[in-house]
């Protein structure tokens, strides 16, 4: 979804995509997509294709869409940490470039997005702490403690 500005430049991206790629995007996108039937199937006809296709266009698009407005039970604060999330997951290309770029941001808001991050690092140390991670999250967690850990010792 990274270069895509409108609903119609996705819509259009969509229906050039090959089968293996919409194998990739439909596992990525639905928990109840037809994915053992394409994998076992060497062809799909032209018919079962473009169902495919309407089905996988719908689905991200309502993700898509979705990312655009705040849900009725959202707080303003759970819309903006939904909408960082969905950044991080398939947006950004280089995060360091990103973290480059925001440090060009007004001076306040550089200070307000540093103590978001530090805060975030203190939750993460927290988990890491009392054992709430996995191998998904290991390794920022660990990294948070030991920041924790040094800012402590340095009594900051």
């Amino acid at each position: 979804m990274r270069k895509f500005e409108n609903l119609e430049q996705l819509r259009a991206k969509i229906y050039t995509l090959t089968n293996n790629d919409l194998i990739d995007m439909l596992a990525e996108f639905s928990s109840d997509s037809p994915l053992t039937y394409i994998e076992n199937s060497k062809e799909l006809d032209n018919c079962q294709l473009v169902s495919i296709k309407d089905m996988l266009t719908e689905r991200i698009i309502a993700r898509f869409a979705d990312a655009e407005s705040k849900r009725q039970y959202e707080t303003d604060d759970e819309f903006a940490a939904r909408k960082i999330e969905l950044l991080f997951n398939g947006v950004i290309d280089s995060k360091k470039n990103v973290a480059e770029l925001l440090t060009r941001s007004h001076r306040y808001l550089v200070n307000e997005m540093f103590i978001c991050a530090m805060y975030f690092i203190k939750k993460l140390a927290s988990d890491y702490e009392q054992g709430i991670y996995d191998g998904r999250n290991e390794y920022a967690c660990k990294k948070s403690y030991e920041i924790k850990q040094f800012f402590e010792s340095q009594n900051i």
